[in-house]
């Protein structure tokens, strides 16, 4: 699942409206998407967004430790991935996210553990992810290892390439891998 809000400051403040997607997707299943492009730009200090059709509110419940995110909307089932860029016709669907991020980084740690990049501002953070997800009449219940990030400032997806890759090897061991390709012109 993936969920962004573009706030005030950035690209949103200069088009006066804020961006909201949330994909679900799953092995053997249709992907789901929620998008708007046009919500009202979230008022601070939060980071809830309303329009017609979509409820989403993302919740820091404590700095680098908890993080929830809640979404009531109306999604399309796509019956291919590419239909995201050929009009997202689809399956309308109702849509609930009920998910918190519990961090779980390295034991002992006095403060909240995060991979902080030392090239750019964002940060990494090892979940584990538990809740509740809804599609249509589905429930689906979440209870397993996950990851967040979160980036301020602007962030130019296409100015570096780049490659990453995640992963918890046991109970307490963590690996991230980051390729960023820089062209020098």
């Amino acid at each position: 699942m993936c969920s962004q809000v573009l706030r005030p400051g950035g690209a949103s403040a200069f088009l006066g409206h804020a961006w909201f997607w949330c994909a679900l997707v799953g092995q053997g299943e249709r992907p789901v998407l929620v998008v708007d492009q046009e919500t009202p730009i979230p008022a601070d200090p939060g980071l809830e967004v309303r329009s017609s059709g979509l409820w989403a509110d993302l919740i820091v419940e404590g700095p680098l430790e908890h993080f929830s995110v809640e979404v009531e909307a109306f999604g399309v089932a796509l019956d291919e991935p590419a239909d995201a860029y050929r009009g997202m016709r689809g399956e309308r669907l109702p849509v609930g996210v009920d998910l918190g991020w519990e961090t779980d980084g390295p034991s002992g740690s006095v403060e909240p553990w995060a991979f902080h990049y030392d090239f750019t501002t964002r940060y990494e953070i090892p979940c584990r992810v538990a809740g509740e997800v809804r599609i249509g009449d589905r429930r689906i219940t979440v209870d397993g290892w996950g990851q967040r990030d979160h980036s301020w400032a602007e962030r130019d997806w296409w100015a570096t390439g780049w490659t990453w890759f995640s992963g918890r090897l046991g109970a307490v061991s963590y690996t991230h891998l980051t390729l960023p390709t820089i062209l020098l012109v």
